[in-house]
């Protein structure tokens, strides 16, 4: 039973980060294509952006995985895992900014991409990084 609530509370905590990262990608991406000068101009403005709304998405997941390690008593490295989301979320949203923009989305839908790019990119791409070097080690063991 317990074990239930913690999950229900990891899914509440991550649902939370999520809605606050949305609201923040909103706000953000709004700004940017209503300010003046011209923002949009810059490429590097929306590059920025793009990256600070994905790496919120990669903390929430790391905070997530962090949240469970520490339930399930197993170590969590703060490096590794904090570089590793981070350049996943980065990657994952650069190349989901520049979809979003070839589409011409919306601010909204614009900040919700980004958001949902970092947090799923890295929950996703970590799981199958995870399952590649375990394919390895074990081919490495057998030989």
């Amino acid at each position: 039973m317990v074990r239930i609530d913690v999950r229900r509370r990891i899914a509440r905590i991550t649902a939370l980060f999520l809605a606050l990262g949305w609201g923040m990608a909103w706000a953000t991406t709004t700004i940017v294509v209503t300010a003046h000068p011209d923002l949009l101009g810059l490429p590097w403005a929306q590059i920025v952006v793009g990256i600070l709304i994905s790496a919120w998405g990669g903390a929430t997941a790391t905070l997530g995985r962090y949240v469970a390690a520490t339930y399930d008593g197993n170590p969590f490295h703060w490096k590794g895992e904090v570089v590793r989301d981070s350049a996943v979320s980065v990657s994952v949203g650069l190349g989901s900014y520049l979809a979003g923009w070839s589409w011409q989305l919306s601010p909204p839908m614009m900040g919700l991409t980004l958001i949902l790019a970092g947090y799923g990119g890295t929950r996703v791409l970590s799981a199958a990084l995870e399952r590649a070097l375990s394919n390895l080690t074990e081919r490495r063991d057998r030989s």
